[in-house]
């Protein structure tokens, strides 16, 4: 039995596991503006980045300055 990946859902979590990195990393309130960002995110198929702007919470250049991918989560399970 071959096991199939779902790559939208990867993607999803990989997405909701950054946001709550910024969240953590930005403590109290904002974690709570991390998980609207999160949940906004995921119900409307938006990338973090579109649904804090879309939201109000970051502007663009502050989003790109906190939210690195790579600094906060590696290079995935095979880089980790």
């Amino acid at each position: 039995m071959a096991i199939a990946l779902s790559y939208s859902r990867i993607e999803r979590a990989r997405r909701n596991e950054t946001v709550q990195h910024y969240g953590y990393a930005s403590g109290g309130a904002e974690h709570d503006k991390a998980s609207a960002i999160a949940h906004k995110a995921n119900d409307e198929g938006l990338s973090l980045r579109e649904a804090a702007l879309k939201l109000g919470y970051i502007d663009a250049a502050r989003f790109d300055e906190i939210v690195d991918p790579k600094r906060m989560v590696g290079h995935g399970v095979a880089g980790a």
